[in-house]
């Protein structure tokens, strides 16, 4: 930072001001709730995201994640459809009956053409297959959330 001859340094309060105007201007990370039992991928997912600049949240079950969806209001939601207990596609149905339902996309190993189309009829925007490709996922969940901006 420099100063001009004979000007006064900005005040505490000017800099602080500054600072506040500026977080408000800038643009807020977007959200991702990833859905995942499988520990690894949960982790996979979770770190990809954080490493794009994605603010990644988890969770390891259908009611769990159902919850910080509630509490988080995320801008996508990925979803493995072969969750214990309430399946994917119940955890999708619940998430579409929300006021504003986020974006969902779905990860399957087994996603052949009817499996994706119950998914597309929960609310799903897409359905990436298991094991992911990195940039193809990466790629897919950037596209899905430019869409929606």
């Amino acid at each position: 930072m420099h100063y001009e001859i004979g000007a006064q340094p900005p005040s505490a309060q000017n800099v602080l001001f500054s600072a506040q105007a500026a977080a408000q201007l800038a643009p807020r990370a977007r959200t991702v709730l990833i859905i995942e039992d499988d520990p690894l991928n949960r982790k996979l997912f979770r770190d990809l995201l954080r490493a794009k600049g994605y603010e990644a949240h988890a969770a390891p079950d259908g009611p769990s994640g159902l919850e910080l969806c509630r509490q988080l209001g995320p801008d996508l939601v990925l979803l493995d459809v072969q969750l214990p207990g309430l399946g994917g596609i119940e955890v999708a149905r619940a998430i579409s009956a929300h006021d504003a339902p986020p974006l969902m996309m779905a990860i399957s190993a087994f996603a052949g053409e009817a499996e994706a189309a119950r998914l597309r009829d929960a609310g799903c925007v897409d359905c990436l297959s298991k094991p992911v490709a990195i940039a193809d996922f990466l790629t897919r969940i950037d596209g899905a959330l430019m869409g929606a901006a």
